[in-house]
């Protein structure tokens, strides 16, 4: 079994999403996700308030259910 920090240091890129809405957040994860990118963090300092930014990170677990957020 491959543990989370063997996959990280496989991968060797983990995407950070900070500062975009809803929509550039969910369009940014598509292109990364269809560029090979598996792991994306999303700060909470993004536009709007951190309700907005939690619903983004539950949209996108649901959404791109072979990246790791």
């Amino acid at each position: 079994m491959t543990t989370l920090t063997e996959k990280v240091k496989q991968e060797k890129i983990i995407a950070i999403i900070r500062g975009l809405s809803l929509n550039e957040i969910m369009k940014t994860a598509e292109a990364l996700e269809k560029s090979g990118i598996h792991f994306i963090e999303v700060t909470f300092n993004q536009r709007g308030n951190s309700a907005d930014t939690y619903y983004a990170i539950k949209e996108l677990v649901r959404e791109f259910t072979h990246v790791k957020i």
